[in-house]
């Protein structure tokens, strides 16, 4: 069993999944959300920062983003991206699965703030 870490210094994260999930999904995401297991560092390009499971439904967020260094509305686009994993399901086509469909890619770009967390996550990660 999971036990759910909202606990912060920086970001909020139950406020924030309770704001998007307002605005974007009319409160219909039922997933939990927690604080994922710290790990020692690992290079940026390995590094998960957010998980979502389709067997427990519930989404995980790196706590190394729990930081001042990490703008809220990048935190936000983290946590709406494993929103949207959440809200579509598993989709699956010739018996393999698709993650990032093309109507996941259609709806990740709705966030408000897209462009500006995908140009901040590049020279970040």
């Amino acid at each position: 069993k999971t036990t759910i870490r909202t606990e912060s210094i920086y970001h909020n994260i139950q406020e924030i999944y309770h704001s998007i999930n307002r605005e974007y999904f009319s409160g219909r995401v039922s997933a939990s959300i927690t604080w994922g297991a710290k790990r020692p560092k690992r290079a940026a390009a390995k590094r998960t920062l957010g998980s979502y499971s389709y067997h427990t439904d519930i989404i995980r967020i790196n706590p190394s983003l729990d930081s001042k260094k990490i703008p809220a509305y990048y935190m936000e686009f983290i946590i709406y991206h494993e929103m949207l994993h959440a809200d579509i399901g598993l989709r699956k086509k010739n018996g393999r699965r698709i993650i990032h469909s093309g109507e996941f890619r259609k709806r990740e770009k709705e966030f408000r703030h897209y462009k500006r967390a995908v140009e901040w996550e590049k020279k970040r990660y």
